[in-house]
């Protein structure tokens, strides 16, 4: 029996491609889902179009101008409930978190799918043209959206025949024309630009998309983000895959006859054992690191998790759009802005800039306090002049975390995880070096960075991580082979982000999941 442990992307892609091969799978997941009150209120908004009953899960997101919270999904904390305390992390000093959720965090990501490059990969053991089948095979999975104008397709190829189209909002059409009459000179300077590419079911002769509602960043109520449950749920409806829920994995043991799963269940916390004849690892990178330390007896020594640096600044646009905050848009990324070699950096940088959406009125809100209630002219003017960049590091340049488990008595079944950030001494200057060269050409954006409330994040923050086994040509202790396969486990497959031996600053999911559906397409069964 093939076991896929996990359902987030990197599982859903994983057990596509095993599924294609024509092979049973079975997944087993703690698998916590969105809580029924909540459920109950989309199903009804589903059937009476009335979004009024959807409205105050909003408000549960409480933005500032320090910084956007952990993002929610539909005002609840689903995607990151219970598994810390089933991971027995007692210390956890980054922005890190891990999911027991079906689905993991494709519930509260942002949808954004761009490749990695040859030259932000080049200490990997595989190139972008072993990834290629599988980016076009993930496309097609997920949907994309995406534009054929711009100047970052030729560098950045989306994978997809037919890529969807999402409309700007008045801020995002605005800044696109000036990104178009400026092209040539921002190339020359290495910045590339072009329309956010989103993982979005998006409107078309034959099928619903999305509708505009502008309800992205709390949850979007008609499921056309992409979210890796529909994948394991489609398969489950098809009997290509079984599902097994609230199932908690602990520690993998190579027996005489394949694998052995030792697990507990997640509420009753009973042990279960399962026989495997081939185990693909997919929990995502924080409980993979449990299970591979327990499975390795490695208590007492640190792994380190790789991570792209996650930072973000107020863009102030020169020229307001009126009426913006009642628009009913994508407020989803809307432009993708990448700073290549020819820019002066070091390594490629990744900006998304996002339009105004709920979370930049809030932020607004709470900065102005009294002074934004007795002059509304003044909120509106910052409103339709706001908008977000969300920018990401190469791990080369950012901080890292180390984890380990308490070196206990081995009797302890479940000693304490700890996780702990440290920091790169020279993030910041790389982080205010990208900040400076957008600063250079804000006459060319009509647009330019709020320096003052720059935020950079802990190391984790971003949910761009991972790196604890990663893939060599010839892999040593605590490496995998191109396979994820660790020594010693031929039937053992690592395909989460662990395996990531670099992170480059582009967006990780996309190729996450590629690399996921190559291993499942190609590996020996």
């Amino acid at each position: 029996m093939i076991f896929v442990i996990g359902s987030g992307p990197a599982a859903a892609a994983c057990v596509s491609a095993l599924v294609a091969r024509g092979l049973k799978v079975t997944v087993l997941d703690a698998g916590i889902e969105l809580e029924a009150e909540y459920e109950s209120r989309i199903q009804s908004y589903r059937e009476n179009g009335d979004l009024s009953a959807l409205e105050d899960l909003k408000s549960k997101v409480d933005a500032t101008a320090k910084g956007i919270p952990l993002k929610l999904s539909f005002g609840s904390d689903f995607p990151y409930r219970d598994a810390c305390d089933q991971l027995h992390v007692t210390e956890n000093t980054s922005g890190a978190l891990p999911s027991f959720a079906l689905g993991g965090l494709s519930n509260v990501w942002g949808a954004a799918m761009l490749p990695y490059r040859d030259a932000d990969i080049n200490d990997w053991p595989i190139r972008t043209s072993d990834l290629s089948p599988h980016y076009k095979a993930i496309a097609r999975l997920t949907g994309m959206t995406a534009s054929t104008t711009g100047t970052m397709d030729n560098i950045f190829p989306s994978f997809i025949d037919i890529p969807g189209h999402l409309d700007l909002n008045s801020q995002g059409s605005a800044l696109w024309k000036d990104l178009e009459s400026a092209a040539e000179r921002l190339q020359r300077k290495g910045i590339l630009f072009g329309r956010g590419r989103l993982a979005v079911r998006t409107k078309s002769e034959t099928a619903q998309g999305c509708d505009y509602k502008g309800l992205c960043m709390s949850g979007c109520p008609d499921n056309y983000i992409y979210n890796s449950r529909k994948t394991i749920r489609d398969l489950v409806k098809l009997g290509e895959v079984e599902y097994r829920r609230d199932v908690v994995v602990r520690k993998i043991i190579q027996a005489s006859s394949g694998l052995e799963i030792e697990c507990s269940h997640r509420i009753t916390k009973e042990p279960i054992r399962i026989l495997a004849k081939k185990v693909f690892l997919a929990a995502g990178v924080i409980p993979s690191a449990r299970i591979l330390m327990e499975t390795f007896n490695l208590r007492g020594q640190k792994l380190v998790m790789r991570d792209s640096q996650y930072f973000l600044f107020p863009l102030f646009r020169m020229k307001g759009a009126s009426g913006v905050a009642s628009e009913k848009s994508n407020t989803l990324s809307q432009i993708f802005l990448e700073l290549v070699e020819g820019s002066g950096i070091q390594r490629s940088s990744h900006l998304q800039l996002y339009g105004y959406n709920e979370m930049i009125g809030q932020a607004l809100r709470a900065t102005l306090g009294i002074a934004g209630r007795l002059a509304p002219r003044l909120t509106r003017f910052l409103e339709e002049r706001m908008m977000i960049a969300q920018g990401y590091l190469h791990s080369d340049l950012s901080g890292t975390i180390e984890t380990w488990l308490e070196h206990t008595d081995h009797e302890c079944k479940s000693p304490p995880m700890h996780i702990r950030a440290e920091s790169n001494p020279s993030t910041r200057r790389h982080v205010l070096e990208v900040v400076r060269k957008i600063m250079i050409q804000s006459h060319r954006l009509k647009a330019f960075p709020l320096l003052p409330l720059l935020q950079i994040a802990p190391p984790g923050r971003g949910f761009h991580t991972g790196g604890t086994f990663p893939m060599r040509k010839h892999p040593r202790e605590l490496e995998t082979d191109i396979y994820g396969q660790p020594s010693g486990f031929p039937n053992l497959h690592v395909v989460d982000s662990s395996i990531l031996p670099s992170i480059p600053a582009t967006t990780i999911t996309f190729s996450i999941m590629a690399n996921a559906h190559r291993i499942g397409s190609t590996c020996e069964i």
